[in-house]
Protein backbone atom coordinates (compact mmCIF):
# COMPACT_ATOMS: atom_id res chain seq x y z
CA UNK A 1 0.00 0.00 0.00
CA UNK A 2 2.79 2.43 0.87
CA UNK A 3 4.66 1.61 -2.35
CA UNK A 4 1.51 2.40 -4.32
CA UNK A 5 1.18 5.74 -2.54
CA UNK A 6 -1.81 4.69 -0.42
CA UNK A 7 -2.52 7.85 1.54
CA UNK A 8 -4.79 5.99 3.96
CA UNK A 9 -1.86 3.90 5.21
CA UNK A 10 0.30 6.98 5.76
CA UNK A 11 -2.51 8.80 7.58
CA UNK A 12 -3.09 5.79 9.83
CA UNK A 13 0.61 5.54 10.69
CA UNK A 14 0.94 9.28 11.34
CA UNK A 15 -2.19 9.36 13.51
CA UNK A 16 -1.06 6.33 15.53
CA UNK A 17 2.37 7.86 16.13
CA UNK A 18 0.88 11.20 17.13
CA UNK A 19 -1.65 9.65 19.51
CA UNK A 20 0.98 7.36 20.99
CA UNK A 21 3.30 10.30 21.63
CA UNK A 22 0.48 12.13 23.39
CA UNK A 23 0.21 9.25 25.85
CA UNK A 24 3.95 8.77 26.23
CA UNK A 25 4.03 5.49 24.30
CA UNK A 26 7.20 4.46 22.55
CA UNK A 27 6.19 3.38 19.03
CA UNK A 28 8.31 2.07 16.18
CA UNK A 29 6.74 1.83 12.71
CA UNK A 30 7.66 -1.06 10.42
CA UNK A 31 6.39 -1.91 6.97
CA UNK A 32 4.73 -5.24 6.26
CA UNK A 33 5.16 -7.62 3.38
CA UNK A 34 2.43 -8.97 1.15
CA UNK A 35 3.71 -12.48 0.33
CA UNK A 36 5.14 -15.46 2.16
CA UNK A 37 7.82 -16.29 3.18
CA UNK A 38 8.69 -12.61 3.52
CA UNK A 39 5.69 -11.99 5.81
CA UNK A 40 6.82 -14.47 8.46
CA UNK A 41 10.46 -13.41 8.16
CA UNK A 42 9.53 -9.76 8.63
CA UNK A 43 7.29 -10.43 11.64
CA UNK A 44 10.08 -12.44 13.28
CA UNK A 45 12.65 -9.74 12.51
CA UNK A 46 10.41 -7.07 14.06
CA UNK A 47 9.77 -9.12 17.19
CA UNK A 48 13.48 -9.97 17.47
CA UNK A 49 14.38 -6.27 17.14
CA UNK A 50 11.88 -5.32 19.88
CA UNK A 51 11.96 -8.15 22.45
CA UNK A 52 10.37 -5.98 25.15
CA UNK A 53 7.42 -4.90 22.98
CA UNK A 54 4.10 -5.23 24.75
CA UNK A 55 1.80 -4.61 21.79
CA UNK A 56 1.53 -4.63 18.01
CA UNK A 57 -0.71 -2.41 15.95
CA UNK A 58 -1.01 -4.11 12.58
CA UNK A 59 -2.44 -2.38 9.51
CA UNK A 60 -1.77 -5.06 6.91
CA UNK A 61 -4.19 -7.89 6.10
CA UNK A 62 -1.49 -10.31 4.94
CA UNK A 63 0.51 -9.77 8.12
CA UNK A 64 -2.47 -10.09 10.45
CA UNK A 65 -3.56 -13.33 8.73
CA UNK A 66 -0.06 -14.82 9.12
CA UNK A 67 0.46 -13.60 12.68
CA UNK A 68 -1.23 -16.50 14.55
CA UNK A 69 1.13 -19.13 13.10
CA UNK A 70 4.23 -16.94 13.59
CA UNK A 71 3.34 -16.18 17.21
CA UNK A 72 2.48 -19.82 17.92
CA UNK A 73 5.87 -20.92 16.55
CA UNK A 74 7.55 -18.40 18.87
CA UNK A 75 5.47 -19.52 21.85
CA UNK A 76 4.00 -16.01 22.15
CA UNK A 77 0.49 -15.85 23.61
CA UNK A 78 -2.03 -13.10 22.90
CA UNK A 79 -2.93 -11.21 25.05
CA UNK A 80 -0.84 -12.70 27.89
CA UNK A 81 2.55 -11.97 26.26
CA UNK A 82 1.63 -9.49 23.53
CA UNK A 83 -1.43 -7.38 22.77
CA UNK A 84 -2.44 -7.18 19.10
CA UNK A 85 -4.73 -4.55 17.62
CA UNK A 86 -5.62 -4.31 13.96
CA UNK A 87 -8.09 -2.96 11.44
CA UNK A 88 -10.10 -5.57 9.62
CA UNK A 89 -13.71 -6.44 8.95
CA UNK A 90 -15.63 -8.89 11.11
CA UNK A 91 -15.86 -11.21 8.09
CA UNK A 92 -12.08 -11.18 7.62
CA UNK A 93 -11.57 -11.91 11.33
CA UNK A 94 -13.98 -14.83 11.23
CA UNK A 95 -12.46 -16.25 8.02
CA UNK A 96 -9.01 -16.43 9.63
CA UNK A 97 -10.22 -17.05 13.23
CA UNK A 98 -8.25 -14.04 14.43
CA UNK A 99 -8.18 -13.69 18.23
CA UNK A 100 -7.13 -10.04 18.23
CA UNK A 101 -8.71 -6.74 19.13
CA UNK A 102 -10.04 -5.32 15.88
CA UNK A 103 -11.37 -2.02 14.70
CA UNK A 104 -14.05 -2.61 12.08
CA UNK A 105 -12.70 -1.60 8.67
CA UNK A 106 -15.65 -2.41 6.43
CA UNK A 107 -16.57 0.81 4.54
CA UNK A 108 -20.25 -0.13 4.61
CA UNK A 109 -20.15 -0.67 8.37
CA UNK A 110 -18.31 2.63 8.92
CA UNK A 111 -20.68 4.54 6.65
CA UNK A 112 -23.67 3.01 8.39
CA UNK A 113 -22.35 3.93 11.85
CA UNK A 114 -21.37 7.47 10.83
CA UNK A 115 -24.68 7.98 9.08
CA UNK A 116 -26.55 6.84 12.17
CA UNK A 117 -24.51 9.14 14.37
CA UNK A 118 -25.07 12.10 12.07
CA UNK A 119 -28.80 11.42 11.81
CA UNK A 120 -29.13 11.06 15.57
CA UNK A 121 -27.29 14.34 16.04
CA UNK A 122 -29.33 16.13 13.41
CA UNK A 123 -32.61 15.16 15.10
CA UNK A 124 -31.82 16.97 18.32
CA UNK A 125 -34.42 19.58 19.07
CA UNK A 126 -33.29 23.13 18.57
CA UNK A 127 -33.02 25.39 21.61
CA UNK A 128 -36.25 27.14 20.56
CA UNK A 129 -38.16 23.85 20.77
CA UNK A 130 -37.10 23.51 24.42
CA UNK A 131 -38.65 26.83 25.44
Amino acid sequence: MFDRGGAYGWRFRDAALERGARYGLQMHPYYGESKQPAIGQTINAILDARPTATALIVHNDATIAALPSVLAARGTRVPEDLSVVSLYSKDFGRAFSLPYTAIESSPISWASKRSGTWCAGSRRPSSQEHR
